[in-house]
């Protein structure tokens, strides 16, 4: 759904990242939000983390959150909330919005589970991360780890 081509990260801080998910122009506005924004704020998303557990992705008119909760090496817990702006959105849309993110959030399950897998494969090699439009979110973590587990 959202196209990675056309993902634009913007520069992380101490504690936070983030990248503005840009979308076809084939494809409706992420929702009516508040007057003040331009048409091209609502026909994007943006999608930012606050380290270490918190991830949102923000829309004109919807605001998701997932806190990640570590229960240990091999688990973790997923809260996560939905936040509509005002009443764009009727009671079917939201319930339409809510199955689309609980979609969203299995198929990022097994896709995650899956990868997790094969790090642990002795046939896993170490190597760079992709351009930062498209992994820069990962390599800000990676800094802000290396910042707060340094001697």
């Amino acid at each position: 759904m959202t196209p990675t081509g056309l993902s634009k990260k913007f520069d992380g801080g101490d504690g936070y990242t983030g990248y503005v998910a840009n979308y076809p122009a084939d494809v409706p506005a992420r929702g009516k939000g508040a007057p003040e924004l331009t048409a091209e704020q609502r026909h994007r998303s943006t999608l930012f983390s606050v380290f270490p557990c918190h991830v949102a992705s923000q829309s004109a008119s919807l605001l998701v959150s997932l806190c990640l909760l570590p229960e240990g090496p091999e688990a973790v817990r997923v809260r996560w909330t939905a936040s509509v702006y005002a009443d764009d959105f009727s009671d079917e849309e939201i319930a339409e919005r809510i199955t689309l993110w609980s979609d969203v959030n299995a198929e990022d399950r097994a896709k995650l589970e899956a990868t997790q897998k094969g790090f642990r494969s002795r046939f896993a090699a170490d190597g760079p991360l992709a351009p930062g439009d498209m992994e820069g979110t990962i390599a800000d973590f990676h800094r802000y780890l290396g910042a707060k587990l340094a001697p």
